[in-house]
């Protein structure tokens, strides 16, 4: 699902209050006509996207400490290893 803005300030806005909420990322795509505006997507993790997933701006949580596992390489962290402390 995503939910589209007619600014692109908007939809970073949202994003990145979504991202930051939940851990996982956001993705914004460029408008393209006939809708002509920006669209907020939810991510799957890096190595599982393809096509529009690839060529949209990724918008990662501020908060390193609240990355929902498997999307650590959005922000630079190395992957969460189960089990370890």
């Amino acid at each position: 699902m995503s939910i589209s803005f007619a600014e692109y300030k908007d939809a970073f806005a949202y994003a990145q209050k979504e991202a930051n909420a939940s851990g996982v990322s956001r993705g914004i795509e460029k408008p393209v006509p006939p809708y002509n505006q920006w669209s907020v997507i939810t991510l799957p993790r890096p190595q599982n996207r393809n096509g529009h997933e690839l060529r949209c701006q990724v918008v990662a949580t501020e908060h390193a400490d609240r990355v929902a596992r498997g999307y650590e390489a959005d922000v630079g962290l190395p992957a969460k290893v189960a089990g370890a402390a």
